[in-house]
């Protein structure tokens, strides 16, 4: 029965049998000799065909005697020849997918049933509907005709703790974040330093400034969660994230090169 080696061992089994199959390439060109009966087994052998196959699947399309005949090399090669072609199989048939659901899209109607909704424990089905692949821009439009300049009630329930953002916005950041319409809104309302100092009594948030460029970094991050959650068709606060992020390192060094100045502010 042949014998069970383990995995780490394997490449080491290979390279040896490669390296006997030079040597037999070697002593065939120089003429017949003695066999030896230490060596009349192949090195694939003791570790069994059975064995390696089950260790790399692909091996299974080839017949053993083309398995005892290839080197490390090619077996290596034809690894990856087969690694890629499962990879560009996948990839295309995902792409297929997406296409097909993309073509399918303007013939598809889904039905929403009329209800009731109150936002804590009687939720519409609709809250599930997919998500829209339209501009941006237009279903920002759409929310905005239909939700006119008021909005909602405000609210400071949403689950933020549930994506580790719990209590870094101020109740003035919540109200003016509900409102569509407001010329208030603020950054400063979102930070860590006016949250904290309004909830020990302190001035209004707007007046507390960002101490340093991470603090502006996390208060935008906090911003974008909320408005997920408030106004989940507002995507404006996402773009104005990236072009920060684009524009941070950069910001970053100009920060640091003027603090280090030794000119007193």
């Amino acid at each position: 029965m042949p014998e069970i080696i383990s995995e780490d061992e394997i490449p080491k089994v290979v390279a040896s049998a490669q390296s006997t199959l030079d040597q037999e390439a070697i002593r065939s060109r120089q003429g017949p000799s003695c066999p030896d009966p230490a060596s009349s087994s192949h090195p694939l052998e003791k570790i069994g065909l059975a064995t390696l196959k089950s260790k790399f699947p692909f091996l299974a399309e080839y017949t053993d005697s083309f398995i005892m005949e290839a080197g490390a090399h090619n077996l290596i090669k034809a690894e990856k020849a087969a690694r890629q072609l499962r990879d560009m199989d996948r990839n295309s048939k995902a792409e297929d997918k997406l296409f097909s659901n993309r073509e399918t899209l303007d013939s598809i109607m889904y039905p929403v049933e009329a209800g009731q909704d109150n936002r804590i424990n009687n939720l519409h089905a609709a809250r599930c509907l997919p998500g829209a692949v339209c501009s941006a821009g237009k279903l920002w439009l759409h929310a905005r005709a239909i939700l006119g300049n008021k909005g909602h009630p405000p609210l400071s329930s949403y689950d933020l703790q549930s994506i580790g953002l719990g209590g870094s916005v101020s109740a003035k950041g919540w109200v003016e974040l509900h409102d569509p319409s407001s010329s208030s809104l603020s950054i400063k309302m979102f930070s860590m330093n006016s949250t904290s100092f309004t909830s020990k009594g302190g001035r209004d948030p707007m007046y507390q400034d960002m101490e340093d460029l991470t603090e502006f970094k996390s208060a935008l991050r906090v911003i974008r969660g909320a408005m997920a959650f408030v106004h989940p068709w507002n995507h404006s606060i996402n773009a104005l994230e990236r072009v920060f992020w684009f524009r941070a390192t950069f910001a970053l060094r100009t920060w640091l090169a003027l603090k280090s100045r030794s000119t007193p502010w």
